[in-house]
């Protein structure tokens, strides 16, 4: 019995903090071309959808380029399907910007997505 307690205490333990972190949400934007005043154009990032769901962080690297100490930090962000996400987007996420790396269709129909995003900072 107390081997029965304990795998109910751990999974209860285990969909509390999982739908705890079901209730982040971020926005994706698109870079848009607008006309300028000299009858060119200039780009602006613009909100395309807010999304709501799991935001896992992955493995960051560091590097070091121009005498400068350079932190990546990856971060999966898995959501319930929505078309037209795609790499030329970006996330706005706790006020961050993450580029978005690879969108993939989670077993391969569109029920959900998971989408792999870098910050790099330059320290």
């Amino acid at each position: 019995m107390p081997t029965r307690d304990t795998f109910k205490r751990l999974s209860t333990k285990f969909i509390e903090e999982t739908f705890a972190d079901f209730t982040q949400t971020w926005d994706f934007e698109r870079l848009i071309e607008l006309p300028d005043e000299q009858g060119g154009y200039t780009t602006n990032w613009c909100k395309v959808v807010a999304v709501e769901g799991f935001v896992s962080p992955m493995d960051g690297t560091q590097s070091t380029k121009d005498d400068q100490l350079n932190t990546d930090k990856m971060l999966k962000f898995s959501f319930k399907h929505i078309d037209g996400i795609n790499e030329s987007m970006r996330i706005l996420y706790n006020a961050e910007y993450y580029n978005i790396r690879s969108v993939t269709s989670v077993v391969g129909v569109d029920i959900w997505i998971d989408v792999l995003a870098e910050r790099s900072v330059a320290t």
